[in-house]
């Protein structure tokens, strides 16, 4: 089901504000059905809120899922999707910092400063959920054996 972007917005300018050196992003599911809509809020590096990181493989898929950010469209990769809608589900509630949403890809100097302090936001995270894909035939004896 596509998006009405006239509708909705669409794309990282009418998503992202601009972004304190000293601030991150995390996000907060505010409903997975019929379509994932979530919230981003910045947080002061020295004041986080109770979030979990999220790791997953980037991979070479196109960002073909749509998603709901801020009110504004936003494709994100089929892999992605199906962790957030996992993670949402088994955790409600819960916020997320996950790199492909929480910080600007468009924006080079933005990615500069983040990635830079990914280790600071991946420590001081809750826990972080590691994403490898839904279920496949016999996968759940491979994590069993783990």
């Amino acid at each position: 089901m596509g998006l009405s972007e006239e509708a909705v917005g669409s794309g990282p300018d009418y998503l992202y504000g601009s972004l304190a050196e000293d601030h991150f992003r995390v996000i907060e599911i505010n409903s997975l059905d019929p379509i994932i809509s979530l919230q981003l809020v910045d947080y002061a590096d020295d004041s986080p809120p109770k979030y979990f990181a999220l790791s997953y493989a980037w991979g070479a898929q196109p960002n073909t899922e749509q998603i709901i950010c801020n009110g504004k469209v936003l494709n994100v990769s089929p892999h992605l999707h199906e962790g957030l809608r996992s993670i949402g589900a088994a955790s409600p509630g819960t916020r997320l910092w996950i790199d492909a949403i929480c910080i600007n890809q468009t924006s080079n100097a933005e990615k500069a400063t983040q990635v830079a302090k990914m280790h600071h936001i991946y420590r001081k995270a809750q826990g972080v959920y590691v994403w490898l894909g839904k279920e496949e035939y016999d996968s759940d004896r491979v994590m069993d054996a783990i």
